[in-house]
């Protein structure tokens, strides 16, 4: 059987403390303010069996913020009620908190019967069975009992036993996290930190991470029960030691988590709803308490299409935060009016990183959630468009581990993976289709716009597509081997585009190849070629790039041009050459091709940069791939 919390509920003074004490023997109100003043102020802990833990939670309205914490990650509740006061402001209150947290199993403990006759029992039960309507308590036990005569509380422990066994399997993301509610020193061990586990699993001496501090330490020791233990999962009540941390660092609302798997943030998305209560209106930008897992914290609601809300149908909002907390997608929370503290609505979180301005996020969460739908999570992966969002990022966003990703997300027909290069994307069938259009689209216009360049380079359409070089890489050989577009040594262009020259231009580029064909070698700051070819710079420039851009010449430097004919004689002359000699100096192949060393050293470096040939001291080799080929 796996661990089980059981988290008790109730006004002030309905018998909590004492029920816990009848069951388990334990009084959880363990500081000398709560035995003076006989009442439970913070969360107090008793453990029934080797599998479930018991949490007291305080029920007075001013420790309502601890009540929270402590069912914040429980299995089941056990709501208390005292006979002879019957359902209770507290009562309705931690019940509706209960229902807007998820708890989805629980049961009712009528105490202190013996203080009440029974015809007031009944209508107390009459009174009960009104509360828990359309509730998850409907239809729950309520067992009777007396904490202080032990009447029933056998029967009650027997219950508490056979519920947990059948509770169903919880949901586990995968990655270790784990709200803290308690943190003190223990003398020769360090700083201990207490709480449920919320989901994966955690050894001894495993790295973690504290969050929203983000500080990194090692997991010392770990106790579960009372007990020494190796390792804690999804569902044990843990406490463990750290190493290295001061107390002082780590608080209540902080969270123990697998590194580099959860974020800290002061902006959240989230589906709200308000509960039923008369005159109760939610405002556009009013401040309000939010209290997630363990922790509270103040911050601003803001609605699309409304400036306030009023009713119990759920609502996209985005809600700024004054201080960062740790949150992903479905943790669920409750939301408090700011001042007086009320308790008015709840919700759940769909998205833990927003940015830009008002207009576009508005925009964006009007497209992630409907009443119909509900959360439509390829709009989250779209909206990284021509940057899509990486496995490693996807994490960090939906708080699951990447397997479970693969088998929650990827659906061929809206949303896949793509795998890369040991890179590895989350996009959605859409998504490619316009990052597609928007490189088609810019082929387009840059082909229009310059008819005689031969493309463009792949950093060009990495800047139009504001993306990063792995994908740009992949989608762009995507598209090349659906024949979409072409490639032509680092160029990129559409299929259909042709370099086409004709009247004066077409005789000039005929005049140019002649020219080289005759200089072999010619300096393109050459005077005399602008003069015999009677063209300005400018319009040699045009002639230099057509010429090039159509494979008719080659540019060895900023200076010296060649045509390519030319150079594939000199590289079939120098593999004649390695055919009888090993190495080759400047002055070999000075008489190679026949002319200076004022062409030869350019002409030199171009063919170690395309590794035709290779540098040793003051001489050259032929590369192992050209050798191969000889």
């Amino acid at each position: 059987m796996s661990q089980v919390i059981i988290g008790l509920a109730g006004h002030i003074d309905h018998g909590k403390t004492s029920l816990i004490k009848a069951l388990t023997g334990v009084n959880t109100d363990s500081t000398k303010e709560e035995i003076d003043r006989g009442m439970t102020i913070d969360i107090g802990f008793a453990f029934l069996n080797d599998n479930i833990t018991l949490i007291d939670v305080p029920g007075h309205e001013k420790f309502l913020r601890n009540m929270i914490t402590g069912v914040a990650n429980i299995d089941l509740a056990l709501v208390v009620i005292a006979a002879d006061d019957s359902v209770m402001p507290q009562t309705r209150e931690h019940i509706e908190i209960l229902n807007l947290l998820g708890v989805k199993r629980g049961c009712i403990v009528v105490n202190k019967i013996d203080s009440v006759e029974n015809e007031w029992l009944e209508l107390v039960h009459l009174e009960i069975n009104d509360l828990i309507k359309d509730t998850f308590l409907e239809n729950s036990s309520i067992i009777n009992v007396s904490a202080t005569t032990n009447k029933n509380i056998s029967y009650l422990k027997d219950h508490l036993i056979n519920s947990s066994k059948s509770l169903p399997p919880k949901t586990d993301s995968g990655l270790f996290r784990m709200p803290v509610d308690r943190v003190f020193m223990k003398k020769g061990f360090g700083t201990v930190v207490t709480g449920a586990v919320l989901s994966g699993e955690l050894s001894v001496g495993q790295e973690i991470e504290i969050l929203p501090q983000k500080i990194k330490s090692k997991v010392r020791s770990i106790q579960s029960h009372d007990k020494n233990i190796d390792k804690v999962k999804l569902g044990d009540r843990a406490a463990i030691n750290l190493q290295g941390v001061e107390k002082s660092i780590i608080c209540r609302g902080s969270q123990i988590v697998k590194t580099n798997s959860f974020i800290k943030t002061k902006q959240i998305a989230a589906v709200i709803s308000l509960l039923e209560i008369d005159k109760i209106v939610l405002k556009h930008n009013q401040r309000i308490r939010i209290n997630v897992g363990t922790q509270e914290v103040i911050g601003r609601i803001l609605f699309i299409n409304t400036k306030y809300i009023s009713n119990k149908r759920k609502h996209i909002s985005l809600i700024k935060l004054e201080t960062y907390v740790t949150a992903t997608m479905h943790d669920r929370f409750i939301i408090r009016t700011f001042s007086p503290i009320i308790t008015i609505g709840g919700g759940y979180v769909v998205d833990n990183q927003l940015e830009g301005r008002w207009k576009k996020i508005s925009d964006y969460l009007n497209d992630l959630y409907n009443d119909k739908n509900g959360i439509q999570y390829q709009k989250i992966i779209e909206k990284y468009e021509t940057n899509p969002i990486s496995i490693e990022k996807s994490i960090l966003k939906f708080g699951i581990s990447s397997k479970l990703l693969m088998e929650k997300f990827v659906d061929t027909k809206k949303i896949c993976l793509i795998d890369y290069k040991n890179n590895k994307w989350l996009v959605t069938s859409n998504q490619l289709l316009k990052i597609k259009k928007i490189i088609s689209s810019f082929l387009k216009d840059f082909h229009q716009n310059n008819p005689h360049s031969r493309g463009v380079s792949k950093e060009e359409i990495r800047q139009v597509l504001k993306s990063n070089e792995g994908f740009t890489d992949y989608i762009l050989n995507e598209m090349l081997q659906s024949k979409d577009i072409l490639k032509d040594k680092s160029f990129w262009f559409l299929k259909d585009h042709k370099i086409e020259i004709s009247g004066e231009l077409k005789s000039k580029t005929n005049f140019l190849i002649k020219f080289l064909e005759e200089r072999k070698f010619v300096s393109v700051s050459s005077k005399e070629l602008l003069e015999i070819l009677k063209v300005d710079f400018k319009k040699f420039k045009i002639l230099l790039d057509i010429l090039i851009n159509t494979n008719k010449i080659i540019k060895i430097d900023e200076d010296i041009i060649i045509t390519r004919s030319y150079y594939e004689e000199i590289i079939f002359s120098i593999k004649d050459f390695f055919n009888k000699n090993s190495v080759m100096s400047v002055t070999d192949f000075k008489n190679i091709i026949g002319f200076s060393r004022k062409y030869a050293v350019p002409l030199l470096e171009f063919l170690d940069k395309n590794k035709i040939t290779y540098r040793i001291d003051n001489n050259r080799k032929l590369s192992k791939i050209d050798n191969d080929s000889k």
